[in-house]
């Protein structure tokens, strides 16, 4: 059966690459689409953001630097639309354990793509955004609501696109230099060119004490983090037209350090070295794209006192996608196929694991009355999994609808099937503090959303109330016994309202008044689900508010953000911070200077009713760039 399946799904690649070069479709999506804001997760293809039946924030490369992030993870987190779990400084995993971001307070329910790929491993669904660094990025597309129709299984509550730098039209070298409080250091240098785009990266942060904490009344301890180390590099190279390859690699040392608050126990002293490789090779036209794709993460972690053997933890993906889009019987169709190998193995945890992630999956759209625009989709995803794991059948359908009131005001709604299987982890994970469930059943449910988007020169707003209802949502938890383990909950659900705002209100105004503007971003939301003795409990944040101003002059550039963390589960505190980041452009290349939680407030980034996860203090940076 297995075979058979790959067969089909090679063989509608094939059609797909093959059926790639007879379409119209270009020149009437230069007619359908105004010029605007254009994104390419809502629907595989380009699209105009006003247009589509979806929720989509884009954060551009230059509103990521804006926000003054240290990499990737830590620029998501202050766009106010994600929340942040982290369990070391700066994102870093923390003895493979990794951080992580959440779409409307649903943990583990986000799919993390790279250029359309995904980079998810299947061991517990990590994905490392700490190692991207923000100058290799032209974009991230934050897609919010259940896209497994398009995207197949984990796109549960949405789906975060990275968009890596492409060539550029002319020959553009650059480098930056900036340096902080604690030994941080983050460095840059790269040129973009017609056919290729290179770029390096150096990023250090000296040793941070106490970056987790256990409050057991038997046995308190805490961890501290010793000097990362980080260095990445990327290319992206386009050989012809329609065509581009892609590569980032990240290497990342660190340490960990246990200390025991009884005096009479020693300290145990962890080296932890990572390897990181994402590759793909693409060929996107107007009417056919092609990907093939390889992912690569190692994890070393090394006990040296007292010694014990060391333990690697490998997860490789690979596979490949493809869809094709056409006009027939008046409808606009995207008919695709993709398949993906997931395999982890782990030393000690549990060994080598494997499975096929395979999907068929078509959609149509039709316009109507010529405002409303109608779409609807299917996809039968297959999960087989090997060495006597379970395998899965999903039909995932979905539908959608944008309505044009006028111009400026759009209408939209959709609801959606979505599907995620347990992870390696969850299944079989074995340690001194956390153990897998083997007869886990995988998430299933519904998501359904309608809102609202309006675009004036002066405001950009977004408004949708959604509703998430799941069954056996997977449900960490910590057992009498001090363990940590995995539950299915029997059911799960999440509503609420998320919004996002952009007021510009001296655009047409005269002098630096004209390029002030304001921004509001958030939701609130109520996720509860049944505990492990089927109390319905919170499991995730209710509130997330951010706030920002930005002046934008061509000289000086100065941004604000407030981000708000309220009503959080398991008693953790609520949280303020703000952050600042300003640029000054000079004659030759130009300087910044950023501050990250300007108040130096105590931020606890994830943990539970015994354990706290913290972020870092006040840090604040200066730099150079130049760009010529």
């Amino acid at each position: 059966m297995k075979t058979m399946q790959w067969n089909i799904l090679m063989a509608a690649l094939l059609c797909v690459i093959m059926a790639g070069t007879g379409s119209v479709w270009a020149e009437e999506a230069d007619q359908e689409y105004d010029l605007g804001q254009i994104i390419v997760t809502a629907d595989r293809y380009p699209v105009n953001e006003q247009k589509s039946a979806r929720f989509v924030t884009v954060l551009t490369a230059e509103q990521l630097e804006e926000s003054g992030g240290n990499n990737v993870i830590d620029a998501l987190k202050r766009s106010g639309t994600l929340s942040y779990k982290s369990l070391a400084p700066l994102g870093v995993s923390r003895m493979g354990m990794k951080s992580e971001v959440s779409i409307r307070g649903l943990e583990d329910g986000e799919l993390v793509l790279i250029n359309g790929v995904p980079i998810q491993s299947a061991s517990g669904g990590s994905y490392d955004l700490n190692a991207i660094g923000l100058d290799q990025i032209e974009r991230v597309e934050i897609l919010s609501g259940a896209a497994s129709t398009l995207y197949g299984a984990d796109a549960m509550t949405g789906v975060i696109n990275i968009i890596t730098r492409q060539p550029g039209q002319q020959c553009s070298p650059y480098a930056s230099v900036e340096l902080g409080e604690l030994g941080y250091q983050n460095h840059s240098v790269g040129l973009t060119s017609e056919k290729l785009n290179l770029g390096a990266r150096y990023q250090r942060l000296d040793g941070i004490d106490t970056i987790y904490r256990k409050f057991s009344a038997k046995s308190p301890y805490r961890y501290d983090m010793q000097a990362t180390d980080q260095l990445s590099a990327s290319l992206n190279y386009r050989p012809a037209e329609h065509w581009t390859i892609d590569y980032l690699v990240t290497t990342i040392e660190t340490g960990f350090v246990k200390r025991y608050d009884s005096p009479s126990k020693e300290p145990i002293f962890y080296d932890q070295d990572q390897e990181k490789h994402f590759a793909d090779i693409r060929y996107e036209a107007d009417n056919v794209a092609v990907k093939g794709f390889y992912s690569f993460d190692e994890l070393t972690k090394n006990q040296t006192s007292p010694s014990a053997p060391e333990e690697k933890r490998r997860n490789y993906n690979y596979g490949f996608s493809g869809d094709y889009r056409f006009n027939a019987f008046s409808l606009k169709q995207t008919i695709g196929a993709d398949i993906t190998r997931r395999v982890a193995d782990y030393d000690y945890s549990y060994g080598r694991h494997a499975r096929d992630d395979s999907a068929l999956f078509w959609q149509v759209k039709r316009p109507f009355f010529e405002r409303l625009l109608v779409s609807a989709g299917a996809r039968e995803q297959w999960i087989n999994g090997y060495d006597g794991a379970r395998n899965y059948s999903r039909f995932l359908p979905s539908a959608g609808l944008n309505f044009e009131v006028t111009s400026a005001l759009h209408l939209f709604a959709n609801a959606g099937k979505a599907f995620r299987a347990p992870s390696f982890n969850d299944q079989y994970y074995s340690t001194a503090t956390r153990v897998g469930n083997p007869d886990l059943e995988p998430e299933e449910g519904w998501t359904y959303e309608a809102g609202m988007k309006y675009d004036h020169p002066a405001i950009h707003l977004r408004v949708a109330v959604f509703l998430m209802k799941f069954e056996d949502k997977i449900i960490s938890y910590e057992r009498a016994d001090g363990m940590n383990s995995y539950y299915n909950a029997g059911d799960y659900e999440n509503q609420g309202i998320e919004w996002k705002l952009v007021f510009a209100p001296f655009h047409q105004g005269q002098g630096v008044w004209k390029n002030l503007s304001f921004s509001a971003r958030g939701f609130v939301a109520n996720p509860k689900a049944d505990d492990s003795d089927g109390v319905l409990t919170q499991v995730g944040p209710r509130v997330q508010t951010a706030f920002g101003i930005k002046y934008l002059g061509r000289l000086f550039t100065f941004n604000v953000d407030l981000i708000n963390l309220n009503d959080r589960e398991d008693d953790l505190e609520s949280e303020i911070t703000v952050n600042l980041y300003s640029r000054y452009q000079l004659p030759v290349g130009a300087l910044t200077f950023s501050v990250d939680n300007l108040f130096d407030e105590e931020v606890v980034t994830g943990g539970s009713t015994t354990s706290e996860y913290y972020g870092l203090g006040r840090l604040i940076k200066a730099g150079y760039e130049i760009r010529l």
